[in-house]
């Protein structure tokens, strides 16, 4: 299995055999966020990612990349919001939490529904 398939694997079943997946998924907005990006892009884009998966991403890590990230990221969140509808509603379980507040005024301003 890869990385993506095991994290989706433990956001629907909690399974402690997939844990090693989500708990390396939570070390990547620190050590590795170009690795957290592409890692979002591919779970949205994967076939199994339901509205489970989807909220989890959202809340995990999307929000993870955007407090620790933010300014380095924002400018490639706009833009594929833009160009994904699917992004779009992603960005929409995002919550402020830390996120810096003029990175906050960006995504609110892009996305679409708040869920």
């Amino acid at each position: 299995m890869n990385l993506v398939a095991e994290w989706i694997a433990y956001q629907k079943t909690q399974e402690e055999k997939y844990w090693d997946s989500a708990d390396y998924v939570m070390t990547l907005a620190s050590k590795q966020p170009e690795a957290l990006w592409d890692f979002i892009n591919a779970t949205l884009d994967s076939p199994e990612c339901d509205d489970v998966v989807l909220s989890n991403l959202a809340a995990g890590p999307l929000e993870d990349l955007m407090n620790s990230n933010g300014k380095e990221f924002i400018e490639r969140v706009v833009d594929k919001a833009r160009r994904s509808p699917r992004f779009n509603l992603l960005l929409g379980g995002v919550w402020q939490s830390g996120i810096e507040p003029e990175v906050w005024k960006k995504i609110e301003n892009i996305r679409n529904k708040i869920w």
